[in-house]
């Protein structure tokens, strides 16, 4: 099993960081009471100059996200900027709807895509006489 890492090492790079890249290893060492040798060795493995500039989070007391689980875009009900049906996690409850549902049932993979491709072909050569092209 493997050790744990050492608390000193994340804050030896944040030290590094905080001093906008300039500070040398020996004097990180010196200030966290470990050898120089050491911070060396992490600056090498934990590759310190290709890591990107951590970026700072919300204030602390930020209530700006307030209500909000995480991740979701809003609270729960919000439609997130849907500007049609098309993306509606569930169809239209109509008889309409059902209908065309239940006919494509008795469709295998095959027919769909084939029946895709169609009208797709169709609306094309619709929009280019539409534009007459």
């Amino acid at each position: 099993m493997a050790r744990e890492r050492s608390p000193d090492r994340k804050k030896a790079l944040a030290m590094w960081f905080a001093s906008g890249k300039e500070m040398k290893p020996g004097e990180i060492a010196e200030k966290l009471g470990i050898s120089a040798g050491l911070v060396r060795k992490w600056k090498s493995l934990d590759e310190w100059e290709k890591q990107p500039e951590p970026r700072p989070g919300a204030p602390k007391g930020n209530q700006n996200a307030a209500g909000n689980r995480g991740g979701h875009g809003g609270p729960y009900g919000n439609d997130k900027a849907v500007k049609h049906g098309l993306f509606r996690k569930f169809l239209p409850d109509d008889e309409e709807t059902r209908e065309i549902y239940d006919t494509t049932a008795d469709l295998s993979t095959a027919d769909i895509m084939w029946e895709g491709i169609r009208i797709q072909l169709t609306n094309i050569i619709h929009a280019l006489k539409i534009q007459h092209v």
